[in-house]
Formats: C-alpha cells, sequence, structure tokens
C-alpha cells in the first residue's frame, strides 16, 4: 500500500517536488558560479602580468606597467566582490523561495491538527 499511497500523494498535489529541485539547482548553481569566479580572478590575474610584462617593453614601461597592475588588481577585487554578492543573492534568493513552500508545509500541519482535534 507504500507506493500506492506515494502515487496518490503525488497525483493529488500533497507531495512537493519543487523544494527538492530547487535545492538541488541551487547547489548546481552554487558550484558553477564559484568555478567562474576562481576563474575569473586567475584570467584577471594572468592577464594582468602580461600586461605588465608587455608594458615593460614599451617606451614608458615601468610606469606603464604599473598602471596595468593597478588595474589589474582592480579587476581582481571587482570579481573577488562580485563573486561574494553574487553567492549571497543567489542563497537569498533560493531562500525566499523556499520559505513559501515551507509556509505551505506549517500550514498543512495546522489543519492536520485542527482535524484530528475535532
Amino acid at each position: 500500500m507504500g507506493i500506492i499511497d506515494a502515487l496518490k500523494d503525488w497525483i493529488s498535489f500533497r507531495t512537493m517536488v519543487t523544494p527538492v529541485i530547487l535545492k538541488t539547482l541551487y547547489q548546481i548553481l552554487f558550484v558553477l558560479l564559484n568555478i567562474l569566479g576562481v576563474l575569473a580572478i586567475f584570467g584577471y590575474l594572468v592577464i594582468t602580468i602580461i600586461g605588465a610584462l608587455a608594458a615593460l617593453t614599451t617606451k614608458n614601461g615601468a610606469g606603464a606597467a604599473i598602471g596595468m597592475i593597478g588595474l589589474g588588481l582592480i579587476m581582481v577585487l571587482a570579481a573577488v566582490v562580485f563573486l561574494l554578492l553574487y553567492n549571497l543573492l543567489l542563497r537569498i534568493w533560493f531562500e525566499v523561495i523556499l520559505l513559501l513552500f515551507n509556509i505551505y508545509d506549517s500550514l498543512k500541519e495546522i489543519e492536520k491538527g485542527q482535524k484530528s482535534s475535532k
């Protein structure tokens, strides 16, 4: 009877699958976001080093290299800030959506308690 009851719950929408899907989607997006963020940081570092080395070969090499390093460090710092900000916003967004499902579950428990007390 367990399978039949589970199937009835599934068909009548008493069992919600969206929270499970959302939690899995959050984990996938979290990993992808952080991989891309780390790649961006390393990319900016590599571009900064290559740009500074290339700037050294120009006429005013030292000044251009220092400018390139400064710009590169600003880009790395911006990438770190955006990575932290995007992680925070992603988490808040998913928490708000899952909160709605938690409210629904709590309302179901209240309704079940009221039916059993009658």
